[in-house]
């Protein structure tokens, strides 16, 4: 994720200029789901501190079969905090790149994670602690909703700090990044969690 600042996401943002990767970022979270993504070579030593960071593991693009999936995968970006954006991938496709690179699965020596991800998924999910907009027209401050970064980015949970231009732009901030800047979003750049589901768990 790069470092969130007050620029509005384009409606038609054109696609990321093709680069060559050089080193990637992978393993599971705590809940057993993959993580992966690709870094420059500009940035790989960044990248491996925010690995260690992060409890991650990180290999270079040596090979044409490792440079073939680096390219399917999401393009990193790195915090002023240290840490960097990983987001989830395929099942599928965290298996080809561990094949490709003779990486063991945690997955394979810490037992069986989906059913560690059932066992956390009430505390993962439960949004009862914050305030969930019951409509579109109804967002406003201290809601949390869901933003992206950009096309072909994953969705992650923010919070409205201020709402400006009648109702149409807002200002937030990363739910679990609270050392990013704050950074602009208008409507239709936003998504709304299932208040029905919250109120569930």
């Amino acid at each position: 994720m790069p470092k969130p600042s007050l620029a509005v996401v384009s409606k038609n943002a054109p696609p990321p200029a093709t680069r060559t990767a050089a080193l990637v970022l992978f393993g599971r979270d705590e809940a057993g789901k993959p993580h992966a993504a690709s870094f420059a070579t500009t940035e790989s030593e960044r990248a491996q501190a925010a690995a260690a960071a992060m409890g991650l593991r990180h290999a270079p693009v040596n090979g044409e079969a490792v440079a073939k999936l680096a390219r399917l995968l999401p393009i990193g970006r790195l915090f002023p905090s240290g840490k960097a954006f990983v987001p989830f991938v395929k099942a599928t496709l965290y298996g080809e790149l561990l094949a490709a690179l003779g990486e063991k699965d945690e997955e394979q020596d810490g037992g069986d994670a989906e059913a560690e991800h059932e066992k956390l998924a009430p505390a993962l999910y439960d949004f009862s602690a914050y305030r969930l907009p019951p409509g579109w027209g109804e967002i406003g401050p201290g809601h949390l909703v869901l933003a992206t970064v950009g096309p072909q980015e994953g969705w992650y949970e923010a919070l409205i700090t201020e709402v400006k231009d009648d109702g149409g732009l807002f200002v937030l901030s990363w739910r679990d990044w609270p050392e990013e800047p704050p950074f602009l979003r208008r409507t239709h750049q936003l998504a709304l969690l299932p208040v029905i589901a919250a109120a569930a768990v």
